[in-house]
């Protein structure tokens, strides 16, 4: 079985790093860098939300002109705007 690697802590490179960018500096700069991450990941599902209820409204009214065009083309309604307004009826009550 492999033996785990085991690092030697080095304190002159330690001390360099905190005296050069701050401890407090560190922990400040990882935690707005997690902060963002957590408001781009909303802001993607967000997005992505947005755009699939737009598709959704679009798909909605490719099918209620496909109803216009097949209650006009059997000749249960004669006026477009009545067809509109009976598919848009159909379409938006549950």
């Amino acid at each position: 079985m492999p033996t785990a690697l085991k690092l030697k802590p080095c304190p002159g490179v330690s001390l360099v790093a905190d005296k050069a960018i701050g401890t407090n500096a560190t922990a400040d700069a990882l935690a707005q860098a997690l902060s963002n991450y957590n408001l781009r990941m909303h802001d993607l599902q967000t997005e992505f939300i947005a755009r699939k209820q737009k598709l959704l409204a679009v798909l909605h009214g490719i099918e209620c002109g496909i109803w216009v065009a097949a209650y006009l083309w059997l000749g249960a309604l004669d006026s477009p705007t009545d067809a509109l307004l009976q598919s848009m009826g159909c379409c938006c009550s549950v």
